[in-house]
């Protein structure tokens, strides 16, 4: 038995807001979001079994928030999908004091520290399982909405990043900001992790938490925006590999680069620039590398002998004369394999 302690961003939370039947005004305490999934691929999930669960949570001002409780959960693609929640909206405050969690050291963060804390699902225990069973009834009715919510196609990007446009900036990151994107190269496929740095940047008010929001409710919706945002602040975003890569040949997944197509020419960039792009931690996050005839085999060597290109799973290699290479893997722990130039 593992059942989770799951957080939901407080910039994705906003956005179902707004799918409900009060509108704009929000969920009211006793609503029943409906939800049936949540998008992660953290490790820790991969120990739910059969009558797991997956408790969601929210940090509020008033305090932490039960969102829903999804049952028979099971991985769908990119999500983990279950029963549609039946769970009202409570507040857990005193009880959050009480959660023992699998490792029995609870949760002790003051309420401002918690969507930190909270970052990282955590294993409850099974008698935390049972007291926030017990807070609610078992025969719950969803509150009035016209369908189950996505969580990853909300309504709408959140309010902060709207209302807060015209105050957002580039340039360098807050502390804080920085030690999420640091933890974010650590583990690129904690997608709960990246709304958490969306909501720290929006609230630090630089733009990249504007393009995570869009990117993480409807890429192809705010696609004009995105791209708006890209041109002016690439470099914020991937850092040295803006002296490789021009902005269009870069492809964002979640606010991140996924794709690269390292085109620049050897005429236009040092020795010195290719090399800062070869060692740069923003490769932690992208899968496929395309490598043209304008790359040089030193920057080739340098960019895969990097620790953060480790996450990498494709590399297309058109760097030799006449010669077009495809290395492929379907693990970042498997060996590459050469595969069809046209696959």
């Amino acid at each position: 038995m593992a059942s989770v302690l799951a957080l939901i961003s407080k910039s994705v939370y906003e956005q179902l807001s707004r799918l409900s039947r009060t509108g704009y005004g929000g969920y009211l305490l006793g609503d029943v979001v409906p939800l049936d999934r949540y998008t992660s691929k953290h490790a820790v999930f991969d120990k739910l079994g059969v009558g797991d669960s997956i408790f969601l949570v929210t940090v509020r001002p008033k305090g932490l928030l039960l969102v829903a409780i999804l049952d028979d959960v099971k991985p769908r693609k990119e999500a983990l999908v279950g029963a549609v929640n039946r769970t009202p909206l409570v507040l857990i405050n005193k009880q959050l004091r009480q959660l023992r969690l699998a490792d029995g050291k609870g949760i002790t963060v003051p309420l401002e520290k918690l969507g930190m804390s909270l970052q990282t699902p955590r294993i409850l225990a099974a008698e935390d399982v049972a007291l926030l069973r017990g807070l609610t009834p078992k025969r719950a009715q969803p509150a009035a909405t016209s369908a189950v919510v996505k969580m990853k196609v909300p309504d709408k990007p959140s309010g902060a990043a709207t209302s807060a446009k015209s105050k957002l900036r580039g340039g360098e990151l807050e502390t804080q900001a920085k030690v999420l994107v640091a933890q974010i190269y650590k583990d690129p496929d904690d997608q709960a992790l990246r709304g958490v740095l969306a909501d720290q940047l929006l609230q630090d008010q630089h733009v990249w938490g504007e393009l995570i929001s869009l990117q993480l409710a409807d890429p192809k919706r705010h696609a004009e925006r995105i791209k708006q945002i890209f041109k002016q602040h690439a470099r914020d975003i991937v850092g040295d590999i803006a002296n490789v890569a021009a902005r269009e040949t870069i492809e964002l997944v979640d606010g991140f680069p996924h794709t690269v197509t390292c085109a620049k020419s050897k005429t236009f960039t040092s020795a010195d620039e290719r090399h800062t792009a070869a060692i740069a931690p923003q490769w932690a996050t992208v899968r496929t590398v395309r490598l043209t005839r304008m790359m040089t085999g030193v920057f080739i060597h340098e960019l895969l002998h990097n620790p953060a290109s480790t996450n990498l799973t494709r590399i297309e290699d058109d760097s030799s004369d006449g010669l077009k290479k495809r290395l492929v893997r379907a693990n970042t722990t498997d060996p590459w394999e050469l595969a069809n130039p046209r696959s």
